[in-house]
């Protein structure tokens, strides 16, 4: 979805208020069109704040349903996604050229609610997904999911430090 800005960057005290619905692109760890479970319209402010500058104010909720990071148990999480940018006008990009850079959601004087919306969705994104904060994993030997129980696998690892002290240790026992 198109929003045209050039009312916002002239027109002292403009501001306008949108519920709108917007398109998922690639999210990160996204290997699937279906991790989005649930989503809300965007809640969008678009404000003038100067002349050639406008305010960009929103927010809205997903639900996402990924595995979790250490048991691969597919977990469903809230994912709130809330911003403030500025934008700049295509004639006053030249006064600070980062800002081209921080705004690729906006091209000549029309926003792409869609590229802005999957930009914030990254900044937004958790960045570690766990089906429970205690979350045990699984076995490095038999792939059990110990929040389940054990397993009963030896999963003692020896310190490479002591490897030496061990092989010492092998030979007086012999």
């Amino acid at each position: 979805m198109l929003i045209h800005l050039s009312d916002y960057f002239s027109q002292a005290n403009k501001s306008k208020s949108f519920s709108l619905d917007f398109a998922i692109g690639k999210l990160p760890y996204a290997y699937k069109a279906e991790v989005v479970t649930k989503k809300e319209p965007l809640e969008l402010t678009i404000s003038y704040k100067e002349k050639g500058k406008a305010v960009l104010t929103g927010g809205c909720r997903l639900e996402v349903t990924l595995p979790c990071d250490r048991c691969l148990v597919p977990t469903t999480l809230p994912v709130e996604v809330s911003f403030e940018r500025e934008v700049v006008a295509p004639e006053r990009l030249d006064e600070d050229p980062d800002q081209k850079d921080d705004q690729v959601f906006v091209e000549e004087y029309q926003l792409d609610v869609d590229k802005l919306m999957e930009e914030e969705i990254v900044i937004n994104w958790p960045t570690e997904i766990l089906c429970r904060d205690d979350c045990k994993g699984l076995c490095p030997k038999c792939g059990h999911n110990l929040n389940q129980g054990e397993c009963g696998c030896d999963t003692f690892v020896p310190d490479p430090r002591f490897a030496g002290l061990a092989d010492i240790m092998k030979q007086l026992e012999q």
